[in-house]
Order: structure tokens, then C-alpha cells, then sequence
């Protein structure tokens, strides 16, 4: 019996992870920028598409692909900043202010979460490696 899978998609897994923590600081340089711009007269703020990019490789897991199919998704995915579209954008730039610390906040938490996570895969591969 073969473990090859269960590494590809590990290692899959952990490159998404890796993925995720470079696009989190990649956010966190496009809402600085949106903030440091916020009081110009055609302000219009960036967004990251990370999770948009994302949805071909949901649904690739959802529809159980093979594992080197995900794992080609996985290296497909190159997140970069895009214009926000919104029909709702606030009028004021205290409100667009706010709005901008929120995802501000909003990352960070995200950003320590996934580090937690990856830590934690890392901390299991270790245990399952050396036995301590």
C-alpha cells in the first residue's frame, strides 16, 4: 500500500497554507496603501482576489479530483490586488477610514490564526517524524 497520496496531499495542503499566510501580508501592504490614500479626491480602494482564486480548487476538492490535480490548483493560485467594486461605497472618508481598519483587524486575526495553524501542521509532521 502506497503513502504517496497522503503526502501530495499534505504537502498540497501545506503549500496552500504558506499560500495563505504570503497572501495575508500581501493584504495587509494593499488596505496600508488604501489607508495612506484615503484622503485623496479619486480614492478607490484595492481589494486582494485571494478568495476568489480559490474557487476552482474548492470545487476541485469537493468533486474529489485526484491529488496531483490539487496539488496543480494549488500552484496556480497567484493572488494580486484588484479595484474594489462596490455600488455602496461610503461617502465620507472617516466612514471609508473605518472600513479600512476593520480589514485591517480583520487580517491580523486571520494572519494569526493560519499561523497558529501552520504551526501546529509543522509541530505534527516533527512528532510524527522524530516521535518528540
Amino acid at each position: 500500500m502506497s503513502h504517496l497520496p497522503v503526502f501530495a496531499v499534505d504537502g498540497a495542503t501545506l503549500r496552500l497554507a504558506n499560500l495563505a499566510l504570503d497572501a495575508y501580508a500581501q493584504r495587509h501592504r494593499v488596505i496600508s496603501e488604501n489607508i495612506a490614500n484615503i484622503h485623496a479626491d479619486d480614492f478607490q480602494p484595492l481589494s486582494l482576489n485571494f478568495e476568489q482564486q480559490l474557487g476552482a480548487l474548492r470545487r476541485a476538492v469537493k468533486d474529489g479530483v485526484p491529488d496531483t490535480v490539487i496539488d496543480r490548483l494549488v500552484g496556480q493560485v497567484h493572488p494580486y490586488a484588484v479595484e474594489t467594486q462596490s455600488a455602496a461605497q461610503p461617502s465620507r472618508p472617516s466612514e471609508r477610514l473605518d472600513d479600512q481598519m476593520t480589514a485591517l483587524v480583520f487580517n491580523t486575526l486571520n494572519y494569526e490564526s493560519m499561523l497558529t495553524a501552520v504551526g501546529r501542521m509543522e509541530s505534527i509532521y516533527r512528532l510524527a517524524i522524530t516521535g518528540s
